[in-house]
């Protein structure tokens, strides 16, 4: 298991948001961190009534979906309905990514359309001219049965992305020693990504190669995150996720909206209209691959999962009466 990012080195790669809007000098140095390390963790960027908020349309969400009376059972699925946020159980898996419309629901847009998120990438980009990505939720409440080996990878490729991305995890849990959270190798992006490419035929999941893994695997870090903070890297930084318990945290990630073409821009609208999930990026349009195995629509409107039955419905409040995407929705794409 990889250690935690020793408390002396996360206070170095660690800013507080408020100090990146109220000093000019903390905000070159946000940038710098960035540049060097590759990643950078920004503290409060949501205040603890907006984390409450936040909590509160994941239960609104969890609770679109449910459908009490069709589910096997229908004790648990009523007893779960009134804390799903605390009490959702791992028999009932949401999928990965996440299905039943809640990659586009209200948590996910209500975390996208935070100013204070969008302002970081506005510093990193140069640009207040910003269009957002359409990534999953990841919630885990326990620890799957084993952990997952090594699958470092970066999230580009040099042969098909000409220009700079940079992506975020929002924490809406605190990181615990038996939570979910994100594992970094520092100054890989600057150290090991030529080789990555090398050793990857061009698309947009690069993992490392096997001669590179003791190395990684010594290197690595997990990072101890609290809610209410967010993690920000290079896409050519070499990571992973740590699936080991408890998160609740949502992937946001802006691109300069000069680089999203008006093609890009109709697929996209498509695919949150479906209420489906896409990857990350934010100018350009991918999928998961097991969205793109659904043809980024979905298969069942409706169908049991373990004790419940669940509808793909969370993602119906961006949609207006004709069934479109709303116009104040359709323009942060």
């Amino acid at each position: 298991m990889y250690p935690f990012l020793h408390p002396d080195n996360a206070a170095k790669v660690s800013i507080r948001f408020i100090d990146i809007v109220n000093d000019p000098s903390t905000s070159s140095n946000f940038k710098q961190i960035l540049s060097l390390c590759g990643f950078v963790i920004v503290t409060d960027v949501l205040s603890a009534e907006e984390i409450a908020t936040a909590q509160e349309y994941w239960a609104k969400d969890l609770q679109c979906i449910m459908d009490i009376e069709a589910s096997k059972d229908k004790i648990l699925a009523a007893s779960v309905y009134q804390d799903p946020v605390h009490t959702w159980p791992s028999k009932v898996p949401l999928g990965q990514p996440v299905e039943f419309g809640l990659a586009q629901g209200q948590l996910a847009w209500y975390i996208r359309r935070n100013s204070n998120i969008r302002h970081c990438f506005e510093i990193v980009h140069d640009t207040e001219h910003l269009c957002v990505g359409t990534d999953s939720i990841m919630f885990s409440r326990e620890p799957p049965p084993k952990l997952r080996k090594s699958w470092g990878h970066v999230d580009y490729h040099r042969d098909l992305i000409h220009h700079e991305c940079f992506q975020s995890i929002v924490y809406l849990m605190d990181t615990e020693e038996e939570s979910s959270t994100t594992v970094v190798w520092p100054g890989s992006h600057l150290s090991h990504f030529d080789t990555v490419m090398e050793a990857n035929a061009p698309r947009l999941f690069s993992t490392i190669p096997a001669s590179m893994v003791p190395e990684y695997e010594a290197n690595a870090v997990r990072l101890k995150i609290p809610k209410g903070a967010m993690v920000l890297w290079n896409s050519k930084l070499v990571h992973q996720g740590h699936n080991w318990g408890r998160r609740l945290a949502v992937p946001v990630c802006f691109e300069p909206s000069v680089l999203r073409t008006r093609e890009v821009l109709q697929l996209k609208q498509e695919l949150v209209e479906n209420g489906m999930s896409g990857t990350h990026w934010a100018a350009i349009f991918h999928t998961h691959a097991k969205t793109r195995a659904k043809g980024n629509k979905p298969k069942e409107l409706q169908r049991d999962v373990g004790p419940f039955r669940l509808h793909h419905r969370a993602h119906l409040h961006l949609l207006d009466e004709s069934g479109f995407l709303k116009d104040d929705y359709a323009a942060l794409l």
